[in-house]
């Protein structure tokens, strides 16, 4: 009997590799070697993370501390005088250490395709769909609130509106009613490091993207949907508020 070949989502690979850059997990080895995005996405999360080590055991010179005690007692005659300067300067090297790793951390982060993400969630969210609840755009705006946005008029039928991470960035995911079939809208404040599509897809779904203001909008739905209607018809209601 032939083993059975467990393949690896899209949202399981980003997440293990996410947290461990360097896992010898089988999984998302035979994913990486079938995908050439994953596997581009694995070595740059690599190099990131050796980046970052090397970064972090940069060596301090043995006579570092020698040099600044040195050239501060030269020119200071009273021992108290002198004592003060040599702790200044520490303290004034141990600051700019902090600050200079604070910076290097900030300016390494990744970019983040999210309208590749969103696919990804759309398809691990679909697994989980129950229910034809209908909610008011009032309950919809109520949680818009936190992000500043709201929709200025009736939205049509939504069957939920739930908060979720989408590679680790918070979303509201709204599953809306289409002229096909249900639609997948992702709402989210608008990053510079958030990578958006404005269409893309798959064999299945198509989807397109728009940055309103400060809020970025990705919408999914079948082939054959009109998204572009869809999409025309959402935006022209989304008001940014805060």
């Amino acid at each position: 009997m032939k083993a059975e070949i467990i393949k690896m989502d899209d949202l399981e690979f980003r997440r293990s590799i996410y947290s461990e850059p360097s896992t010898n997990d089988s999984k998302v080895r035979d994913a990486a070697l079938q995908d050439e995005s994953k596997q581009k996405l694995w070595n740059e999360l690599k190099d990131l993370d050796v980046a970052i080590q090397e970064t972090m055991n940069v060596p301090v010179p043995e006579n570092l501390a020698h040099k600044i005690i040195l050239n501060q007692s030269l020119n200071q005659h009273q021992e108290t005088k002198r004592r003060g300067r040599v702790h200044l300067a520490l303290a004034a090297s141990v600051a700019f250490a902090i600050g200079i790793s604070f910076t290097t951390f900030q300016q390494r982060q990744p970019d983040i395709n999210f309208s590749e993400g969103a696919l990804a969630h759309f398809y691990h969210a679909k697994e989980m769909e129950n229910g034809d609840a209908n909610l008011s755009t009032q309950q919809v705006n109520f949680k818009l609130a936190s992000f500043g946005t709201q929709f200025s008029s009736d939205i049509g039928k939504v069957f939920s509106a739930n908060f979720c991470d989408v590679d680790k960035v918070r979303t509201l995911h709204l599953i809306m009613e289409g002229e096909q079939g249900k639609v997948s809208v992702f709402i989210v404040p608008h990053e510079d490091r958030l990578l958006m599509k404005d269409t893309f897809g798959d064999d299945d779904m198509d989807g397109t993207s728009l940055q309103l203001g400060e809020t970025n909008m990705v919408i999914i739905g079948e082939k054959g949907e009109a998204l572009e209607k869809f999409k025309s018809s959402l935006s022209k209601k989304l008001d940014y508020t805060a």
